[in-house]
């Protein structure tokens, strides 16, 4: 689907082959990595991932601002991945061994006392990936990053990286950091809700669509890494609906933004949302319904995955009760951020138009199967809810 959208229809990277062929290095970096059970080999993928994303970031270097970006995302970058480097060797210094599903067997075997040494190795690795995945306190670089690469590159960014990162650190998690998660549970929560925070209230002081979406993805790590608290049935179900949810409604939402630019408009802030009712009231809608269901309104699937996340930490403990009614009442400024939209989409008067909307069908199509995934989405949460054992059974299989 992203070589669909972005080689064939992007008229940035049309002619060059080398943005091809770093996309195809990254699906055989992804491939390697959902099947690995050994901490170097994933480190050195993970390395290999991120080379890649060094490249795509710096690939358009027409301003200064897209460069500056490059270089303050390349030195933090690898200085997490030095972060990684450095845990992953007091492990192997501590326990002889690489392998995860050893390290796994010597948890379950042992008492589960954790050392100054591999505490201290383990919060190193979680703040490598709270780095890849923009989480407080190390989200500082997603604005400025997102703001200055380019649509395709913001599109990699935000949810394909995203979406691996996430699913290499659950496999962490699952592996070894699940037996002293007792020790990480106020991290996990208080960067959580901090990340929830920082984002809410970024996004109350720009403009730019571009950075409203960057703090958007801090958001929505926040609510992801709450999954994180405990683990049972129903922390995987949240985190497994909350991720897919998120990855469905970016895509739908920058197919959007791809045929808004195959006609030369550039949605650059809010206020350009006033010239897309001229030329299509559908789209706008479905952009509408998009936000909405990023902000958490029913009946979209974005209120669906809030309430498992939500839930979930309900059913950990009830005293986390002014935790949750503490991320509600900054959710209810988050939906303030996203009605803006609704403002400039519907209630703004404009009198021309400056492009015009041809169909496309498979470009339509793609946009009204996610129309109706958004609105019908509580369907398939239950039938997710129902076979989300099977990643379970796999992961035990992988065990034995």
């Amino acid at each position: 689907l992203f070589l669909l959208l972005f080689v064939n229809l992007n008229e940035d990277y049309f002619y060059y082959y080398e943005y091809l062929f770093i996309l195809m290095l990254v699906t055989l970096f992804v491939g390697f990595l959902f099947k690995v059970f050994d901490l170097m080999f994933l480190f050195i993928l993970v390395e290999g991932l991120s080379l890649c994303l060094y490249i795509l970031v710096s690939s358009n270097y027409s301003s200064i601002t897209i460069g500056e970006a490059s270089i303050k995302y390349f030195i933090l970058a690898v200085l997490s991945s030095l972060f990684f480097l450095l845990a992953i060797c007091i492990i192997y210094f501590q326990y002889g061994t690489f392998n995860l599903m050893k390290l796994k067997i010597f948890f379950l075997s042992g008492d589960n006392q954790i050392s100054l040494s591999f505490f201290f190795a383990c919060l190193l690795l979680i703040g490598s990936f709270f780095f890849k995945l923009g989480i407080v306190p190390f989200q500082l670089w997603v604005v400025e990053v997102y703001y200055g690469v380019s649509l395709s590159t913001f599109f990699f960014l935000s949810v394909y990286s995203k979406y691996i990162f996430f699913i290499v650190f659950f496999k962490l998690f699952l592996n070894f950091l699940l037996f002293f998660n007792n020790y990480f549970f106020w991290i996990f929560l208080i960067s959580g809700c901090l990340s929830i925070f920082f984002g809410i209230m970024g996004s109350l002081v720009t403009v730019d669509i571009k950075k409203i979406m960057a703090y958007g993805s801090i958001v929505h790590s926040g609510f992801i890494i709450l999954c994180f608290l405990n683990f049972s049935y129903y922390s995987i179900y949240a985190f497994i609906f909350y991720l897919f949810s998120y990855i469905f409604l970016m895509i739908n939402f920058f197919i959007i933004f791809l045929l808004f630019k195959m006609f030369d408009f550039n949605l650059n802030t809010i206020f350009d949302l006033v010239y897309i009712k001229q030329s299509s009231v559908f789209l706008s809608f479905v952009l509408f319904f998009i936000f909405l269901s990023m902000a958490g309104i029913p009946p979209f699937i974005g209120f669906f995955s809030k309430y498992f996340v939500l839930y979930n930490l309900y059913i950990l403990n009830y005293n986390y009760i002014y935790v949750i009614l503490l991320i509600l009442l900054l959710n209810i400024i988050g939906v303030f951020v996203y009605l803006r939209f609704g403002i400039f989409l519907f209630f703004a008067e404009v009198k021309y138009k400056i492009f015009y909307i041809k169909k496309y069908k498979t470009l339509n199509f793609l946009i009204l199967l996610f129309f109706f995934f958004n609105f019908f989405g509580f369907i398939f949460c239950f039938i997710l809810y129902k076979y989300c054992y099977i990643l379970i059974f796999y992961n035990f299989i992988c065990f034995i």
